[in-house]
């Protein structure tokens, strides 16, 4: 006997849902309502080779980043180094603080004093009134960075590999 969307089963004392298609769930059958086990593993395991794919390279854009801005950072300090020079009648600064707190400032932050930034540790250990040699060296070689970048009087730029 058929009701509405329903069908009575004439040995169950119970009501089977219809399908949407008009069809009745046989008595007994199993509803699926989950995931099997081999799915589970099939979806984790993708994952998890994407996971190594992306993740070396998303570490890698970011080391490359790291150095990119410490070599446009040592560029900053040596550009302000030479600007005091040519505008100073006492060549160099002594102290790169100086650099950051005349008005107005050259730098608009201490990049010595501030260190690390992004990475990067920065130094200038011969500061002079005729020279100066700023240099960048990574927090941790083959992590925040892979290259030592020194920038010398006149805005001479080297760099080597910091392994």
């Amino acid at each position: 006997m058929k009701f509405k969307n329903k069908l009575v089963w004439a040995f169950t004392p119970f009501e089977v849902p219809a399908t949407e298609f008009g069809g009745a769930v046989a008595p007994g059958a199993l509803l699926r309502t989950g995931f099997t086990l081999v799915e589970i593993m099939v979806t984790v395991s993708i994952v998890a080779l994407l996971a190594v794919i992306a993740i070396p390279q998303l570490l890698r854009a970011r080391m490359v980043a790291n150095e990119s801005n410490a070599k446009a950072t040592l560029k900053t300090i040596s550009t302000a180094l030479e600007t005091y020079a040519a505008e100073s009648a006492q060549g160099y600064p002594t102290d790169i603080s100086v650099l950051a707190t005349i008005k107005p400032p050259y730098l608009n932050q201490n990049y010595i004093a501030d260190s690390p930034i992004q990475g990067y540790n920065y130094t200038c250990d011969s500061l002079g009134v005729s020279s100066y040699i700023c240099s960048a060296e990574p927090q941790s070689c083959g992590w925040t960075g892979s290259k030592i970048y020194t920038i010398t009087t006149g805005g001479v730029f080297a760099e080597a590999d910091c392994n």
